[in-house]
């Protein structure tokens, strides 16, 4: 699948997408001041690694807004972010009277179950409102993928047959959740507005999930799809197109980019 991003004329120079920090993964949807579920270790790394944004930072002369997934992982993020941000001289945005910018469009997969993409990956039982069932593995996940990779494969990397054996519920389940291609669209959309929007913004941070960020990466066929709890994407616009030319600190040898259409 090819994707375009429409940008008209803009000054933006970079954009830095971040993975959130190693969590818990016991919050959902929350307010700000409620997230609090970064593991010590997260919240260790992503300090570090926004030391690093705001000495690479520290003569920019434009606020820099910062948007985040609403789930308390990235939320506790972004507040990690910030402050770092500020306490080195670099100045954020607020949005109204919050700190941040939140974005639904940001938030991992729609209707996302852990618990399914486990069992359809790896095995087990089934325990719906049809009855225990045994998903074998070797069905539903024919090429033995990791269950981070299956769930960007939408979990329907299995034969007609293995699918039709499922339970109707759980197909039901499966379908219900939203597909790899939808999120591509939609954090592909994101890029795209922040580009038409922040055209006076030396710097934008970008706080999301890693399905999210990897997708991204795939529509710019990097070679790297997948980076560690913590670590950074970064992005500068420059000659009509995005060129990804940091991947969690490394510069790719063929840099990755997505061509810019002006409207």
């Amino acid at each position: 699948m090819v994707l375009y991003i429409n940008l008209s004329t803009m000054s933006l120079n970079r954009i830095e997408i971040y993975r959130h920090g190693e969590a818990t993964y016991r919050q959902e949807i929350v307010s700000l001041t409620e997230a609090h579920d970064l593991t010590e270790k997260g919240r260790k790394t992503v300090r570090l690694n926004a030391r690093k944004t705001a000495s690479e930072n520290s003569g920019i002369s434009t606020k820099v807004p910062i948007y985040s997934s609403p789930l308390g992982r990235t939320l506790e993020t972004a507040k990690i972010i910030r402050d770092e941000l500020l306490q080195n001289g670099v100045k954020t945005e607020n949005e109204g009277d919050q700190p941040l910018f939140i974005r639904r469009c940001l938030q991992e997969q729609i209707n996302f179950s852990y618990s399914v993409m486990n069992l359809l990956s790896s095995g087990g039982i089934w325990g719906g409102k049809s009855g225990s069932f045994k998903v074998d593995p070797k069905k539903t996940n024919p090429s033995m993928l990791s269950s981070a990779d299956y769930i960007l494969n939408d979990a329907l990397n299995m034969s007609s047959s293995a699918w039709n054996e499922l339970p109707s519920d759980l197909q039901r389940k499966i379908l219900s959740m939203e597909s790899g291609d939808r999120i591509q669209r939609r954090i592909v959309r994101f890029i795209n507005s922040l580009g038409k929007t922040r055209t006076s913004t030396e710097l934008s941070v970008v706080v999301t999930h890693d399905a999210l960020i990897a997708l991204l990466l795939s529509a710019a066929k990097s070679e790297v799809t997948k980076i560690n709890p913590g670590e950074k994407v970064l992005i500068e616009i420059e000659n009509n197109q995005l060129n990804f030319v940091s991947i969690a600190g490394i510069r790719p040898r063929e840099i990755p980019t997505l061509k810019l259409i002006q409207d």
